[in-house]
């Protein structure tokens, strides 16, 4: 190295050992320690002859900048020449998953991990089983990696069994950070709007009936139900709009599928591909209220979604203008930002224009 920049310090050798190896089996890398590990890790703190080492090598760098600074190149203009205005559109605001400014901030979408996306193939987080459920793969996107929740029924005594998932409040609320707290709120007299994708095939001489429910469990009230009978074997899309009788900050939802039958030969595999709540009145997947709030604190410029660091990490962006059922979930990356996700505990958003689900830290 002294031979090709020999304006460089020369560098100081010293030995280091070997990091333990990381729970996830990836590689170290400097912005994945907490504070610390170095030490933890047998690591030497910089020393006076590190110190001086990288003070003498920034002072030739300061030196550096200064001589440029110094020898300022002159700047031709044409004056003659008519110009625009920078627009003030050109600026505005990166919009990435953490801190909830999507889910639970700009997102009118009130449930967690909708599209059912699980990193290692475990049951999705957020959701809990109803009778016996699996996943399948692929989801309703068709992508590998993508999953969708799965119920099968043979027989008569299986017939009369539910199978499905709910959903209620995890953690504290809306709470950011390791936590990753999620619930359901509804307000009284607003009108909500949901959205259930689903299949189902049977064999024999049975049929298949979806039901969906919004309660309130501590209060013991049911706030709004549906049923879905036929369904078709391939995916199909179930809307439902109601209004809630009373205002709820932890309403549970549940979506569950049996098999109808008389007959010992039946057969039914059923499936929910995708699910959605959210308010009658949000724009294109935002909520009012805040593009209204932000109409007034004067906001200008595009709200970039997905942005920051979060963009490097996202799909293709055709994966953008699919149907927001069919858009593969994204995993945002948070060691780098919250020192890793613990327990599989994820948050999963929709975005701005039921944009790119992903993982809400």
């Amino acid at each position: 190295p002294a031979a090709t920049c020999p304006s460089s310090p020369p560098p100081i050798v010293a030995r280091v050992p070997r990091l333990p190896p990381r729970r996830d089996g990836g590689r170290w890398r400097s912005m994945n320690f907490p504070p610390d590990v170095l030490e933890r890790a047998g690591l030497t703190p910089c020393g006076e002859a590190c110190r001086a080492h990288w003070a003498s090598f920034a002072s030739a760098r300061q030196a550096e900048a200064a001589r440029l600074d110094r020898e300022v190149p002159p700047l031709l203009l044409n004056l003659s020449l008519a110009a625009e205005p920078v627009s003030g559109m050109l600026f505005g605001l990166n919009m990435e998953l953490v801190r909830h400014n999507m889910f639970a901030g700009l997102s009118a979408q009130l449930l967690a991990n909708r599209l059912f996306g699980s990193g290692n193939g475990t049951f999705p987080p957020r959701w809990h089983p109803i009778g016996s459920p699996a996943l399948e793969s692929p989801g309703l996107s068709g992508r590998a990696g993508t999953y969708a929740v799965a119920c099968t029924s043979e027989g008569r005594r299986h017939a009369t069994g539910e199978c499905g998932i709910y959903q209620t409040r995890v953690g504290a609320g809306f709470e950011s950070g390791p936590g990753d707290g999620s619930a359901i709120p509804l307000q009284s007299g607003r009108c909500y709007t949901a959205r259930l994708v689903l299949r189902a095939a049977a064999r024999g001489n049975c049929s298949t009936i979806f039901t969906a429910e919004l309660t309130d469990d501590e209060r013991g009230v049911s706030l709004a139900s549906w049923a879905a009978a036929d369904v078709a074997s391939s995916w199909s899309t179930r809307h439902f709009n109601f209004t809630s009788s009373i205002s709820t900050m932890s309403a549970t939802l549940r979506v569950a599928g049996r098999a109808v039958s008389g007959d010992r030969r039946c057969s039914a595999k059923f499936s929910i591909g995708a699910v959605s709540l959210m308010p009658c009145d949000h724009v294109h997947g935002a909520r009012r209220d805040v593009l209204r709030l932000l109409r007034r604190l004067g906001f200008r410029g595009p709200l970039r979604w997905p942005g920051g660091c979060y963009s490097s990490i996202a799909s293709d962006w055709r994966d953008g203008i699919l149907p927001p059922d069919e858009r593969p979930p994204v995993y945002n990356p948070p060691g780098p930002f919250c020192g890793a996700v613990s327990g599989g505990q994820f948050g999963y958003t929709d975005g701005l224009s039921e944009n790119w689900p992903g993982v809400d830290e």
